[in-house]
């Protein structure tokens, strides 16, 4: 992700038209994005903290539903784009990065789902706090990423 963040501001830097007038992004919309992935994240740390297994559940509910509305922002967002990606450098490089935020987005959205249904199964819950704690990690990892990515891009 680094190297596509890198590639963004050289370009954004030295580039003669680095963005084309044409393609102006998203940027309400992306910011709708953010803020759903950063709640969610809220979600999923309650879920970490959770010292029930009905407040677990409920945490990784919220967190899925918020997910998968800032995956449909983001969506929406890249698609919105007026840049197609063999059009240029920076084309590419939009749909790069958004492609890497979806992929990231999506993983965290399964992981959360795969402990709720553990959960549900009685395999994972606040007395066996790992599971959770993982897929915490991967969508707070995926809301910053999408965070740092959308200011750049969008």
């Amino acid at each position: 992700y680094a190297s596509l963040l890198f590639a963004w501001f050289f370009l954004w830097t030295f580039a003669a038209a680095a963005p084309p007038d044409a393609d102006r992004g998203e940027p309400l919309r992306a910011a709708l994005a953010a803020v759903l992935l950063g709640a969610g994240s809220v979600a999923m740390l309650v879920a970490t903290r959770a010292s029930r297994v009905t407040a677990l559940r409920v945490a990784l509910v919220v967190a899925v539903l918020l997910g998968a509305a800032g995956l449909a922002a983001q969506g929406a967002t890249w698609a919105a784009r007026d840049v197609a990606p063999t059009a240029s450098a920076y084309g590419a490089l939009v749909h790069a990065v958004h492609g890497y935020l979806a992929a990231h987005i999506g993983l965290a959205l399964l992981a959360a789902g795969f402990v709720l249904a553990r959960s549900m199964r009685g395999y994972a819950g606040p007395d066996r706090p790992q599971e959770v704690r993982v897929a915490a990690l991967l969508w707070h990892y995926a809301a910053a990423a999408a965070l740092i990515g959308f200011g750049c891009v969008e």
